[in-house]
């Protein structure tokens, strides 16, 4: 959602950035690999609120070395469930729900991958088919960020809840249980561009710029300034 939100505050085209950021990525992904498996080596202590989202509450620190010791016996039950403040734990909201078969490997690559297609897709559309083509509007419809998205998230819901015997109140609290953690990111990436917007069209932005430019800062160190002082 962060990268949607500031594309759209840009004006960049989605498509074009995933087909720049893609390669990128994939090589960190890769370097971030090999080096996670030198990190994750030691097992570091978690806050209550991290391991209890990840684990369960009933898990401890002292749970987790003893795992990675490949010791299971001092493994606890869970006896009760508790909320975080105003929200449900993933833990809690899995053991409400009924008992299903794990989702195929291929299926969650495929529900990762589609809203990506369709971005990339309706980018080539629009690039490489004629202006009065069909195929070339139904793309770039289905190809829209957030059109792309909403398909995704509609199969979904389908797919991994109502198709595995969830009740659509059961899909709606796993649905709602995902905003808290988007709606910040989202927040940040909205209240940038208005502010953005704002110091171009006061005037405020050329000022700060002229002064800058005088003081013969590198531009990370300007950037770094600029974003510590507003």
């Amino acid at each position: 959602p962060g990268a949607v939100a500031a594309a759209s505050q840009l004006g960049a085209d989605l498509g074009r950035v995933l087909m720049l950021g893609i390669p990128i990525v994939a090589v960190l992904c890769m370097i971030g690999y090999f080096v996670a498996g030198r990190m994750t080596r030691k097992t570091y202590p978690m806050t209550d609120d991290i391991r209890a989202e990840v684990y369960g509450p009933h898990v401890t620190n002292e749970d987790l070395e003893a795992w990675a010791r490949n010791d299971y016996s001092a493994v606890r039950e869970a006896t009760e469930t508790r909320t975080l403040g105003a929200e449900e734990t993933a833990s809690s909201l899995a053991s409400k729900l009924p008992p299903a078969p794990a989702p195929g490997f291929g299926l969650i690559i495929a529900l990762i991958l589609l809203p990506i297609v369709l971005i990339l897709m309706g980018t080539l559309a629009t690039t490489m088919l004629p202006a009065t083509s069909t195929l070339r509007a139904v793309l770039t419809v289905l190809g829209a960020p957030l059109v792309a998205l909403l398909i995704d998230t509609l199969l979904c819901a389908w797919l991994l809840g109502s198709r595995r015997g969830w009740s659509r109140t059961q899909v709606s609290d796993v649905i709602g249980s995902a905003l808290p953690g988007v709606a910040m990111v989202i927040l940040i990436a909205g209240a940038g561009g208005v502010f953005g917007k704002v110091l171009v069209d006061t005037g405020i932005g050329a000022v700060v710029s002229e002064a800058l430019r005088n003081t013969g800062l590198p531009v990370l160190a300007l950037g770094f300034l600029l974003t510590l002082l507003l």
